[in-house]
C-alpha cells in the first residue's frame, strides 16, 4: 500500500464518524466533511464560525447528475472546464445530501479539481464531501500546513504541500444564462 493509499483510508475513517479533514485540491487546500451528514456539516460551520453553503466535491462529471440539475449546455460547460480550478453554482436535485448544506439556497457548488487525492477519496467513499477554504470566517485562506496546524491543530491534514500560490477556484454561477463569473479565482473564464 501506497502512503498516499494510506492517508486515504485515514481520512475515510475520520470522514466516516462525521469528523473533518484537511485535504489539497488544485487551488487553496479545502476543508470537508460528509456533504450527506447534517450533524457533520453543523460542526464544520462552527470550526469555520459561520453560517453559509457550503460546496460539495466530486469524483467526476458522471456523478454530477447525482447531485445536480444540469441543462445540455450547462453539461457542455462542465465538460470544458472540469476538473479544474472551476465551482460551478448549480440547482440542487433532490439527494442524499444534507439539508443544511446549502444553508437555504436552491444551489449548490461543486468541484472537481484537477487532483487525484481529493478524487481518489471522494471515489473511495462513495459519497461527495464538502470542499470550502480552510479558514476561520472573516480571514484569509490558509496554505502553509505550519499555519493550518496553528489555527486547526485538532483537524487531520492529508498531502498538504509546504506552500501554494492561489486565488481558490473561480466561481461560475451557470443557473443563469449566460452563465456568469461570482468570484474570479484562478481558472480563466469565459475561455
Amino acid at each position: 500500500m501506497t502512503s498516499t493509499d494510506i492517508d486515504i483510508q485515514k481520512a475515510l475513517t475520520i470522514l466516516a464518524v462525521g469528523e473533518a479533514i484537511i485535504y489539497p485540491t488544485d487551488t487553496l487546500p479545502g476543508l470537508g466533511v460528509d456533504a450527506t451528514d447534517a450533524a457533520a456539516v453543523d460542526g464544520l460551520n462552527n470550526l469555520k464560525g459561520r453560517r453559509q453553503p457550503l460546496s460539495i466535491l466530486l469524483h467526476d462529471l458522471d456523478d454530477l447528475e447525482k447531485y445536480v440539475i444540469m441543462k445540455p449546455e450547462t453539461r457542455s460547460l462542465a465538460q470544458e472546464l472540469l476538473p479544474g480550478p472551476y465551482t460551478l453554482l448549480l440547482p440542487i436535485r433532490q439527494s442524499k445530501l444534507a439539508a443544511n448544506l446549502t444553508d437555504g439556497s436552491p444551489l449548490v457548488g461543486v468541484r472537481i479539481p484537477d487532483h487525484d487525492f481529493p478524487r481518489n477519496l471522494v471515489r473511495a467513499y462513495g459519497k461527495p464531501i464538502t470542499t470550502t477554504s480552510v479558514n476561520r470566517h472573516g480571514e484569509p485562506a490558509l496554505c502553509m500546513l505550519e499555519d493550518i496546524r496553528k489555527q486547526f491543530p485538532n483537524t487531520s491534514a492529508f498531502q498538504i504541500t509546504a506552500s501554494c500560490k492561489s486565488e481558490g477556484s473561480t466561481i461560475i454561477d451557470c443557473s443563469e444564462n449566460p452563465a456568469r463569473v461570482v468570484r474570479q479565482g484562478d481558472g480563466i473564464y469565459p475561455l
